[in-house]
């Protein structure tokens, strides 16, 4: 669909929302204008709207409409025009039995030209802060179907029929009938298979058994008859299915047609049609028992209170229950504000942000560790680690490889709209270091990490290629320590539920990280002790591409995401050397410190939804807090000349139900 430069929440901006189309968004017009005949008050219990009794249509319903539980009928957030005379505020002027284009199957009831006529004859405008509903069509084929004898000619209906639909929405948005420009937003559905109805599937039995009863008439066999019931009751259900799908290509075609030449007017699909067929494919996981029965035609269901009536998908044999609006209702809801989705998918940066921060740190601490080990006992320098070498690295070239493996698990808690966002990280690093003087250090690191992340509503996997550059000097007791890193981000399996009936739409989007960190510390020898002070300053730059998802219900565009931030951070660290009678020697370490963010830029994070042509809602999102309190614990042991093994852990507490967990354990060999 071409998208507009209009606003996308005109629904909820306060303007007026006005209806038309047939029983299934009329609150009470034919009720009005039959007296009290229509709805059939035999089925419908006298209620005035085509729904179990006390229930609301989708329109009423996504407009914060209450039902009544007791059976009585509900007061509607829409006023009834025709039996108000109202223009003005939300307006249903749909009447049951209405046809796209003119004629009702009514007698002398309105069809939609005539809605759209009485609203403008009335008085009524729609102008951009309106919002029209349209919803039209299943009327026509009740009629037209019985007529049709193939497959062609139920395709030639469907067509023709979604061809009167997109004329009259036409009317609507170009304002040729209504006077007011037209509105800015115009929501269309389409229609649900028409073979799902258990007024369908009546219709298909009772053509079935008229078809047998021919052939018995005419001396045929059993099972001939049986033969020729079955056919004829496919061919109405086949027919019905056509029709349907013709109709809805017809009208969505024509409208994005349309939606490019009125750019004055946001178009906004709800594909009732691919929501039902998951209903139907799945009732349990949307709560319904019945998806082929008419609840009020069914005594038990009829008789019984509301709660049970909703356990049934149809109310009669066409019209949804409560519980059928309601998902439409929050189907629209959820495509009419992206933002309500776009929400709980907001986590993306963060959480790879998160990962990269802890690389990064693992990374510089390798470039710290070289100047920060406490004497060992008759070792001129333990800086390596290695008590047995003629060459301490006070003194030594040798340079280090390592391998290690690194875990962490991390939280965000909740701010502002943006739920709470955790990400668990694992993988591997493989480096190398060369002592480039008495007092210089410099290495290299590429790491691959994996792992999941989550919100309430979201699930992604995160993973990254990483290159670090480290260096270290040291200037008395004093060092300084840099690194610098870039990694490649991928984020796969990206899933967000809906809530509704367990579906989720997926996705899959890529970025780039860099930052560089650079550190200053003093140490302080007290025999084999060593206490260190540092400070650092850290800038991390994170990329998220926007990405587009698939699903059925109400599936989001999410744009770039782009996070700056400067970190900052102060740390004591103490540390001791050990040696054992059996021959290890080595040092352990614990720190205490603070790490916040000093700035942090990042851009709202724009969403639109994929049926319509809204321009994309911006999603201002609060700043996180940073790492928090630091408690660092460590160690490691030199296994022989050429070996060592070391493991560490950090915990993080933050603001906001912020926290970390991250460790570390490398094996490293000296060349």
């Amino acid at each position: 669909m071409p998208c507009h430069s209009r606003r996308g929440l005109i629904f909820f901006a306060g303007g007026d929302v006005i209806s038309f189309g047939d029983s299934l968004s009329d609150n009470g017009n034919v009720f009005t204008l039959s007296g009290g005949l229509s709805p059939d008050p035999a089925v419908f219990q006298g209620g005035n709207r085509f729904v179990n009794p006390g229930g609301l249509t989708w329109i009423e319903q996504l407009l914060g409409g209450t039902p009544n539980t007791d059976g009585t009928d509900a007061t509607s957030p829409q006023a009834v025009f025709f039996a108000t005379g109202t223009v003005t505020g939300d307006v249903s002027v749909a009447v049951g039995g209405a046809f796209a284009g003119s004629g009702n199957l009514g007698p002398g009831l309105p069809g939609v030209t005539q809605e759209l006529g009485a609203f403008a004859g009335a008085g009524g405008t729609i102008s951009a802060e309106d919002t029209v509903t349209y919803w039209a069509g299943a009327n026509n084929f009740f009629a037209g179907l019985p007529t049709v004898t193939s497959a062609a000619g139920a395709g030639a209906l469907g067509q023709s029929i979604g061809a009167l639909a997109v004329n009259d929405i036409t009317q609507i948005s170009t304002g040729a009938v209504i006077p007011g420009g037209g509105p800015g937003q115009l929501v269309y559905v389409t229609l649900p298979n028409l073979a799902l109805l258990p007024a369908t599937n009546a219709g298909a039995q009772a053509a079935g058994a008229a078809a047998a009863g021919a052939v018995l008439g005419g001396g045929g066999t059993p099972a001939q008859a049986q033969a020729a019931a079955a056919q004829a009751g496919a061919a109405v259900l086949s027919g019905a299915a056509i029709a349907t799908g013709a109709y809805n290509q017809t009208l969505v075609g024509g409208v994005n047609q349309l939606a490019a030449v009125d750019t004055d007017t946001d178009f906004v699909l709800l594909d009732a049609a691919s929501v039902f067929d998951a209903v139907v494919a799945n009732p349990a996981a949307f709560g319904f028992t019945n998806v082929s029965g008419a609840c009020l035609l069914t005594p038990s269901c009829a008789t019984a209170d509301f709660a049970t009536q909703n356990t049934f998908l149809f109310a009669d044999g066409v019209h949804p229950t409560n519980a059928g609006y309601a998902l439409l209702a929050e189907l629209a809801r959820q495509t009419l504000d992206p933002t309500v989705g776009g929400a709980t998918a907001s986590g993306l940066a963060e959480g790879a942000f998160q990962s990269r921060e802890f690389v990064a740190y693992q990374a510089l601490g390798r470039a710290r560790s070289y100047f920060l080990h406490s004497e060992l006992p008759g070792v001129a320098s333990s800086a390596d680690l290695d008590p047995q070498s003629e060459t301490p690295v006070g003194s030594s070239h040798r340079g280090g490889a390592f391998v290690e493996a690194i875990a962490g698990t991390a939280r965000i808690g909740a701010r502002g709209v943006t739920p709470e966002v955790s990400t668990d990280l694992y993988g591997l690093r493989l480096g190398a270091d060369l002592h480039q003087s008495e007092s210089l250090v410099v290495g290299a690191q590429g790491s691959f990490t994996t792992g999941n992340g989550s919100q309430p509503q979201l699930a992604f996997e995160p993973s990254s290629f990483a290159v670090d550059l480290y260096a270290a000097k040291t200037f008395g007791a004093v060092y300084a320590a840099l690194t610098a890193g870039a990694a490649s981000l991928d984020v796969a399996n990206i899933e967000r539920s809906v809530g509704v009936g367990g579906l989720v739409n997926t996705g899959d989007t890529s970025g780039s990280q860099f930052n560089v960190i650079g550190e200053l510390g003093y140490k302080i020898a007290f025999g084999d002790y060593s206490i260190i002070p540092s400070g650092s300053v850290g800038y991390f730059r994170t990329n998220i591409d926007g990405y587009t998802e698939d699903g059925l219900f109400a599936p989001l565009s999410f744009g770039d995401r782009d996070v700056d931030a400067v970190t900052g951070s102060v740390n004591l660290r103490a540390a001791r050397g050990f040696a054992i009678e059996s021959g290890y020697q080595g040092r352990v370490f614990a720190g205490i410190g603070y790490e916040d963010f000093l700035t942090y830029n990042a851009n709202d994070l724009n969403v639109a939804a994929l049926a319509s042509t809204a321009a994309a809602s911006a999603i201002s999102i609060d700043d996180p807090d940073g790492r928090g309190f630091l408690f660092e614990l460590g160690a490691e042991v030199v296994l022989d000349d050429t070996f060592s093994l070391a493991a560490d852990y950090t915990l993080g507490i933050g603001g906001s139900d912020t926290q970390s967990h991250q460790g570390a354990l490398r094996l490293i060999t000296k060349f």
